[in-house]
């Protein structure tokens, strides 16, 4: 008897898998982010640290506007 694992199972370790991998493309940009915006750009730490907060934010709050205009479209 042959057995088979369920499509939940089979499709889990990818779904975990990606949330890995972006997360750590994520915040390995993040990390460096300032620094870019500091010697390539020449910003000063202040104004760097405020794109890179506003990066910040915009990556997670366009999610939530995905999902509201996802939900209002038919």
């Amino acid at each position: 008897m042959r057995r088979y694992r369920s499509t939940f199972a089979s499709v889990c370790s990818f779904i975990i898998a990606n949330e890995f991998c972006e997360r750590l493309a994520f915040y390995g940009f993040q990390g460096s982010l300032v620094l870019f915006l500091k010697a390539q750009l020449g910003l000063s730490s202040a104004s760097a640290a405020a794109h890179a907060a506003m990066w910040n934010a915009a990556c997670y709050l366009t999610p939530l506007l995905g999902a509201v205009w996802a939900d209002s479209v038919r």
